[in-house]
């Protein structure tokens, strides 16, 4: 690469890339300053690393501004001859928090489009103001260990690996390396909205700053943080396959004897990884949910959390499974069904229904209880219907010529316990 043409240290952007896995590269690009740096950064490298690159922005639909500034990216990425796409967001009902909502679209979006790509990796420009900015929030919000502990370079999840390879870097020192270069970026006036949280963080991070005081010691926090997480991860992964077992039909059994005597912190984590492993959901339960949840397992009772059920089996075990209420129904098996389950079949299916099994179903299977799941659990599994008639049920031994594979299994659900 080329390092005459900036100040940039490039150590970190480059030791951040030697965990890349083969294959394509995506980047999720906007057209601010820290996306169009990533993205200047990467295209050097892809090119002297005879990797391919594909990039995709983001439309909300939300300013008027959007539709221009995807145009940018598009027209960058036109000159260099890289592959782009715009992902259009049309899907706000105008309930809850609007960051929020745009948040978790904004990844869904880009987990689809890097599935359809046959891209495993996907670049996202968070800087070292973005990591301050997230540490403060958490901090003021009262998190824990792992929220304080801030963003990681590297995270896997929904199949995919997301890199942050800017961490190390401020955003003032990416904007002067793009002026450097002659490289214009386009500002979301969004930014300056002080109705925004992130917003009136960043003033504050500000009046930190003018009243002598640096990020760094924020920045150190979060490390300090990062080592205290790693060490719980490993202890939840050591408890965890001690105690856990991962069913066919997509539960988790928890040895309740031995669930008892954890740790209070790693009951928690526990159940929380559960959550979300079971219900492929990207963000864990919140505290006070989580804590009343495992209050009621320890006093032996039921409980819902997550579009999750758990509950005490009469041999002792704790069994977390899916909630089958919580479940939607797809046309078509042309998709993963609730984020966990593939389905395949040779014949036509697009005029049938994917929907869990469910009490009308199960009650059609006369011999499920030989396959040795619970019926909580077969309940919440894959069922093909055709209007009101059920096809298959292929976790519940009806198949019909349709198969069904869970998508996770024991090794990922320990492995997926350990952040990067």
């Amino acid at each position: 690469m080329n390092t005459q043409k900036t100040s940039l240290d490039l150590t970190p952007f480059n030791q951040c890339l030697t965990a890349l896995s083969d294959g394509a590269i995506g980047a999720a690009v906007s057209g601010g300053s820290d996306s169009i740096a990533m993205l200047t950064l990467l295209a050097d490298w892809c090119a002297q690393n005879e990797r391919n690159l594909f990039v995709a922005t983001v439309n909300h639909n939300l300013r008027k501004e959007a539709a221009s500034e995807a145009a940018f990216v598009a027209e960058f990425c036109a000159k260099r001859g890289i592959a782009h796409e715009t992902l259009i967001w049309s899907g706000w009902d105008q309930q809850g928090n609007l960051q929020d909502a745009a948040r978790n679209a904004r990844k869904h979006l880009l987990s689809q489009w890097a599935k359809k790509n046959a891209i495993q990796t996907i670049m996202i420009g968070h800087t070292k103001d973005d990591q301050a900015e997230t540490v403060l929030m958490r901090l003021l919000r009262g998190s824990g260990v792992d929220g304080i502990s801030g963003i990681f370079p590297i995270e896997v999840a929904d199949g995919l690996t997301w890199m942050r390879p800017l961490l190390e870097y401020n955003r003032q020192d990416l904007r002067d390396y793009l002026v450097s270069i002659n490289q214009t970026w386009v500002d979301d006036p969004s930014n300056t909205e002080t109705r925004f949280d992130r917003v009136k963080l960043r003033n504050i991070l500000q009046d930190i700053k003018d009243a002598g005081l640096s990020t760094h010691g924020i920045m150190t926090t979060a490390n300090n943080m990062k080592r205290a997480r790693h060490y719980l991860e490993n202890a939840l992964s050591n408890a965890a396959s001690d105690i856990c077992q991962v069913t066919g039909a997509g539960s988790i059994l928890i040895d309740k004897a031995k669930f008892c005597v954890l740790d209070a912190e790693l009951r928690l984590r526990l159940v929380a990884h559960c959550l979300k492993q079971i219900s492929g959901g990207i963000y864990p339960p919140r505290l006070n949910a989580l804590e009343m949840v495992v209050g009621r397992l320890l006093s032996g009772q039921s409980a819902s959390l997550n579009g999750c059920l758990l509950r005490l089996r009469v041999d002792k075990m704790i069994e977390i499974s899916r909630e089958p209420n919580a479940m939607s129904s797809q046309q078509g098996i042309t998709n993963l069904f609730d984020n966990v389950w593939e389905i395949t079949s040779a014949q036509k299916s697009s005029d049938v229904i994917v929907a869990p099994l469910g009490e009308t179903g199960i009650s059609q299977v006369t011999d499920w209880r030989e396959l040795g799941f619970s019926r909580y659990a077969l309940m919440a599994t894959p069922a093909i219907w055709r209007k009101e008639e059920l096809i298959a049920a292929p976790i519940a031994g009806m198949c019909n010529g349709y198969t069904c594979r869970l998508t996770w299994g024991y090794h990922e659900f320990l492995t997926s316990i350990l952040t990067h």
